[in-house]
């Protein structure tokens, strides 16, 4: 169970870290239909998508660390945070069932996990800027591979290990 939690975490975590970098860049753009990428940029691209997928992998065990040594537990973590997050979209109070308590440590880890996210970003940056490729177009690839399903692909096959047999596509 801790490992599902652990991966909802990583994947939140993932997602988050790439949505405000990538909503901060293209907030001002059209969306564009289609990204040409070469083969060397694409294994560039991989190269960066693993070393971010790294950062995010160690920033996640020290926020599950930092949320479970408060004694708050990740999963009621989670669930404030979703609360809070739904609260600040739509304008309305929260609707969590927490004790005062429960909040006001889900208040003192919300700093705590933010250093580690500002951390984990930067990080990021330079490790994809290491790898030979500007943070801006790093972003524009990512958001199409959000679209473009043959992107995608060609992502996976370079992200499988050698030998290993690829999974059909659509799954």
């Amino acid at each position: 169970m801790l490992k599902k939690i652990s991966m909802n975490i990583f994947t939140l975590l993932f997602a988050m870290t790439f949505a405000i970098a990538a909503h901060a860049q293209f907030n001002q753009q059209a969306p564009q239909q289609s990204v040409e990428v070469d083969d060397a940029e694409l294994d560039v691209f991989v190269d960066g998508l693993v070393k971010a997928q790294e950062v995010n992998s160690e920033s996640q065990m020290k926020m599950v660390e930092i949320v479970e040594d408060e004694g708050l537990g990740v999963e009621k973590f989670n669930e404030i945070h979703e609360a809070m997050t739904m609260a600040a979209q739509t304008g309305e109070e929260p609707e969590v069932e927490a004790t005062e308590e429960e909040m006001e440590s889900y208040e003192e880890l919300s700093g705590d996990i933010e250093e580690v996210q500002m951390e984990a970003d930067q990080k990021i940056t330079e490790a994809i800027e290491e790898e030979g490729m500007e943070m801006p177009r790093f972003q524009e690839i990512l958001a199409a591979v959000q679209t473009d399903p043959e992107l995608q692909q060609q992502i996976q096959q370079k992200m499988q290990p050698q030998g290993q047999p690829q999974p059909p596509a659509g799954n």
